[in-house]
């Protein structure tokens, strides 16, 4: 099974986003379509800090691993 890399999946979430604020917009949900913008916006900016923080990681720097879990409050999630 083909696997995308994380930048094509990322691009087709933008599509996502574009694609869904556009009708929303078009269909006059407009403050619909600017939550259903700003909602995908933070995913991608969260996907991309962690990713970030990962390979900073691999390289022998934590630093922005633990900017990542303040300024996504990771430490704040409760996992069962």
């Amino acid at each position: 099974m083909p696997c995308a890399t994380l930048t094509a999946r990322l691009r087709a979430l933008e599509v996502v986003r574009d694609d869904g604020a556009k009708h929303l917009h078009d269909a006059g949900l407009v403050t619909t379509a600017m939550a259903h913008t700003a909602i995908i916006d933070n995913a991608i900016r969260a996907a991309l800090d962690l990713a970030y923080a990962v390979q900073a990681a691999a390289d022998s720097d934590v630093a922005p691993a633990w900017e990542a879990i303040d300024v996504l409050a990771l430490s704040q999630i409760e996992v069962q």
